[in-house]
């Protein structure tokens, strides 16, 4: 059974994360929340960042990664690496790389830990 989140700390993590990040962040945290759990993929399209050519949507994947790599060093985020078993047949005795997907999460409880430790920081300062 999954356990509900309260709306308080679930507007503690958007208002906390729009004080230390760009928009993009916003947007990407603000979707874990109502989601609780997307790969990258699911992120992208979500935040229609695949829509345009494909020069356009590279560019939108480094930025996205780029702000997933930050909040997951900050510990804000959490990733999960789920490898997918291949469907194709094995030809030639070749068989066919995996497919690994990216998940992202809140771990909330850890999140409380590190701002209640950023907080302590500026007020030391």
């Amino acid at each position: 059974m999954e356990k509900e989140i309260p709306p308080q700390l679930q507007e503690l993590v958007k208002r906390a994360v729009r004080c230390f990040y760009e928009p993009l962040a916003w947007v990407a945290i603000d979707l874990l929340v109502i989601f609780k759990c997307l790969s990258k993929t699911d992120l992208l399209h979500l935040m229609a960042l695949d829509n345009g050519s494909e020069q356009e949507n590279e560019k939108s994947k480094r930025e996205l990664d780029s702000h997933l790599r930050t909040m997951r060093k900050d510990k804000l985020i959490e990733e999960e690496i789920h490898r997918i078993p291949s469907t194709e047949p094995v030809v030639n005795g070749v068989k066919p790389k995996d497919k690994i997907v990216y998940a992202y999460y809140i771990n909330y409880g850890y999140f409380v830990d590190i701002l209640r430790f950023r907080l302590l920081k500026m007020e030391k300062k």
